[in-house]
């Protein structure tokens, strides 16, 4: 089979189903691999995988291994790929393709021999599966990004979205897997190192249902492993990738910022002055964070009276 499908899960229970539905709903003449990565879960996805493998016609295989990671679940699912696959393509557990997902990636790859990875729009949807948006991707990054384009600002390319030739999979060195668990950044970095070995498609057409977080908490909980990015990013790029840390250091302090805002409006001084802190360490001595953070020592009645502008405007980060 020229195509394998991985799907590195940890604890899906409630979407994984949808998930594998999508990819078995595929609009393709072609024969595909199905290989989902149960990254050690310990709800009920081993017993829905188990039903859903003795009940389809599709072939699934399930690897299944202690929790190691995204990046590791990946680099599994791939190794279990059939020796003559040529195209890796990914989807996370709580996302879904359209049933043209497939045929409209793997005919542009093929139409273009010398690209190395594919990626698309998406639809965001919200946990009931309602669309939150039409697109998160702003109309100036609506385009295949340049080397230069990655090292300078987060572009948007999700996972899901993606679809790579599994030889330059193997010659980038597949995903880090000093990255661990869920905590993001070893896609941005496996994006980087793939980018050096040839050029990327993007098709402008919404082609995975793509799960979103609030804003904060999406941003948020790609912390852990910033130290890690920021290493290998410097020691690769050097002075190159600043731009791309320093934007990076930028979204997690709006974040941060932002989450702090919420919690002075909802009375937590607390909260509010530890988030307005942790945003104050990836950009320091920014003004408007460091008054926010001064605003919590102040009376109450007082902080509400200042706060009263920026109440209206708590729907975006700052």
């Amino acid at each position: 089979m020229r195509i394998a499908v991985i799907i590195p899960v940890l604890n899906g229970a409630v979407t994984i189903a949808g998930a594998l539905h999508s990819v078995r709903d595929q609009e393709f003449d072609e024969p595909y691999e199905v290989i989902v990565v149960d990254d050690g879960s310990t709800d009920t996805t081993p017993q829905i995988l188990r039903e859903f493998v003795a009940t389809q016609r599709t072939p699934i295989k399930v690897v299944t291994q202690v929790n190691r990671g995204l990046a590791a679940a990946r680099n599994a699912g791939a190794a279990t790929a059939a020796p003559d696959t040529e195209y890796l393509a990914f989807l996370d557990a709580d996302d879904a393709w359209p049933p043209d997902k497939l045929a409209r990636s793997i005919a542009s790859l093929d139409q273009s021999p010398d690209a190395v990875l594919l990626y698309t729009d998406i639809l965001a949807v919200d946990d009931q599966g309602a669309p939150a948006s039409r697109s998160l991707m702003p109309p100036c990054e609506t385009h295949a990004p340049s080397m230069d384009d990655l090292l300078g600002k987060w572009w948007p390319i999700i996972p899901s979205t993606v679809v790579v030739r599994r030889a330059a999979f193997e010659r980038c060195g597949r995903f880090c897997e000093d990255f661990r668990g869920a905590e993001g950044h070893e896609d941005v970095d496996f994006w980087l190192r793939l980018r050096e070995l040839g050029e990327f498609i993007y098709l402008d057409e919404p082609l995975v249902k793509y799960r979103v977080s609030p804003i904060g908490d999406q941003m948020l909980k790609y912390q852990t492993n910033f130290v890690l990015f920021t290493r290998r990013v410097t020691e690769r790029y050097g002075r190159r990738g600043r731009p791309l840390l320093h934007a990076m250091r930028h979204g997690y302090a709006s974040a941060l910022s932002y989450r702090g805002l919420i919690a002075l409006r909802d009375g937590d001084r607390a909260r509010a002055r530890s988030a307005f802190l942790r945003a104050l360490a990836y950009h320091p001595w920014h003004l408007r964070t460091t008054l926010r953070f001064a605003r919590t020592f102040l009376p109450r009645s007082l902080a509400r009276a200042l706060t009263a502008n920026s109440r209206r405007r708590i729907h975006k980060p700052a």
